[in-house]
């Protein structure tokens, strides 16, 4: 057997199995993922399924994206597959692509000639980072902004100095969807411990016309009234907060997942404030959804 050996492609991250393939790899990474594909390959042909998918839908929808001004070097990135992969399906090389690349390049969205101009990238990687405060993932938002996730992961990591304005305005229209929206599911949890983590601030602590301003700071947490944190020490919410969110459109539950205290925290405080006038549209909130 080959002994394992540190990885020193500069084309590929570790784990590619394209790596192992292409540039005989032997790190344990992509030894790893090419042992994973081969035993799914195996499996898959034993059973009769195709690991592929037919590549003329796939090239169409590239060259609608070119169509709009697109580069492939745009159409890559966004997609988080190679340059020659884009390439090679728009000059018809290949006949069939894998699920998971053609998956990638479906959820590309088209985006005008107008936003190729490069812009800072702070302001997005603010929002991404404000979005894992309320649960989410770059896995969950994807297919929702028409990125890959490695590529909002390294955005929202400020592994990019600039971006596409186009890519900023993006971001920017799911962020103004979702800001107020916390997330459940099972990786919304380790989305909200990583961003914490991090020390990243939510979206309430940012102001919509300055946070892309890169010397902009996030507003501190204001204090009013207790409650318990992750942590188990006291903090605290506004009632003007509260009341932004039932203006949103969230219900008790919702809101009190984005303060971080429970639902009878918020029925309390509610009543010692007299304000049920607050609690009762939350509430209604609830029956209209």
């Amino acid at each position: 057997m080959r002994p394992r050996t540190d990885h020193t492609c500069t084309r590929h991250a570790p784990g590619a199995r394209a790596c192992y393939g292409t540039h005989s790899c032997r790190c344990r990474a992509c030894t790893d993922a090419a042992t994973r594909w081969q035993r799914h390959y195996n499996h898959a042909r034993a059973h009769g399924a195709r690991l592929t998918v037919d590549a003329t839908p796939i090239a169409q929808h590239v060259a609608r994206l070119l169509a709009v001004g697109m580069t492939q070097d745009d159409i890559a990135e966004a997609a988080g597959v190679t340059r020659g992969t884009v390439r090679n399906i728009r000059r018809g090389r290949v006949q069939r692509v894998s699920h998971v690349t053609a998956g990638r390049l479906l959820a590309v969205k088209p985006r005008s000639a107008g936003g190729h101009a490069e812009v800072s990238a702070r302001g997005t990687a603010r929002r991404l980072q404000s979005l894992a405060c309320m649960g989410w993932d770059c896995e969950t938002l994807a297919p929702i902004v028409g990125y890959s996730a490695t590529f909002l992961r390294h955005l929202r990591a400020e592994m990019r100095p600039t971006v596409h304005a186009a890519t900023r305005d993006h971001v920017h229209a799911v962020w103004d969807r979702l800001a107020l929206v916390p997330h459940v599911g099972a990786t919304a949890g380790r989305a909200r411990m990583f961003a914490a983590r991090h020390g990243w601030a939510p979206p309430l602590a940012w102001d919509d016309d300055t946070i892309d301003n890169p010397d902009a700071r996030p507003h501190p947490a204001r204090d009013d009234t207790p409650r318990r944190g992750l942590s188990g020490r006291r903090a605290r919410f506004d009632l003007d907060d509260l009341a932004f969110l039932a203006d949103a459109g969230l219900t008790v539950a919702q809101a009190a997942d984005r303060l971080g205290v429970t639902k009878s925290t918020v029925e309390h405080r509610c009543e010692r404030a007299e304000r049920r006038d607050l609690l009762a549209q939350l509430q209604r909130n609830k029956e209209a959804s």
